[in-house]
């Protein structure tokens, strides 16, 4: 799978849904309705940017359930529920618990992760959105992923400069991009 490099505007990548995605998800050149309520709460920048993000990534995938591995605060919650109030915020203690598909909740789950599991993948879920707040090494990645890179469609892994973004969706073929 190649690597491609790519700005906030979208420079280099050729896909749709992910020229889309980076324009008008990511990097909106408008802001949203509730990002006046993000900057009044007390945390530090980097925590409103990513809250930020969140809110938008829920609002445009309008999952059916969010699991969130640290703890939220209720100001959080409320924030994130605004995207669509039909969404079910569950707590989930370890990302391993993604290793047990029969544990997963039925329809599309986005689940906001600390940091990438440590062990490899061997299969990939039908359709699944995965949000990592803490940054991980480049070793990492292909120890665990690599062999899905090689073998099937269905990965969009996206880095950030604080975070990364992995979109699994059997429908379209892998592709990693770096947003600078």
């Amino acid at each position: 799978m190649k690597t491609i490099r790519s700005n906030k505007k979208g420079f280099g990548i050729h896909s749709p849904f992910v020229y889309h995605l980076v324009t008008n998800v990511l990097f909106p050149e408008a802001g949203f309705y509730v990002f006046h309520e993000i900057e009044k709460l007390k945390l530090i920048k980097k925590e409103k940017s990513a809250l930020k993000l969140l809110f938008r990534l829920i609002h445009y995938f309008q999952p059916n359930n969010v699991f969130c591995e640290k703890e939220m605060t209720s100001d959080e919650l409320n924030i994130l529920k605004k995207a669509d109030s039909e969404i079910v915020f569950k707590k989930t203690d370890s990302v391993f618990h993604m290793k047990n598909e029969t544990e997963r909740a039925k329809g599309l789950n986005f689940f906001i992760l600390n940091e990438m599991p440590d062990f490899q993948f061997t299969n990939i879920p039908e359709r699944e959105i995965w949000f990592f707040t803490k940054k991980t090494d480049k070793n990492k990645i292909k120890r665990i992923f690599e062999p899905l890179f090689e073998k099937q469609d269905g990965i969009i892994f996206i880095e950030f400069l604080y975070e990364d973004l992995i979109i699994f969706d059997k429908k379209i073929p892998s592709q990693h991009y770096v947003i600078k």
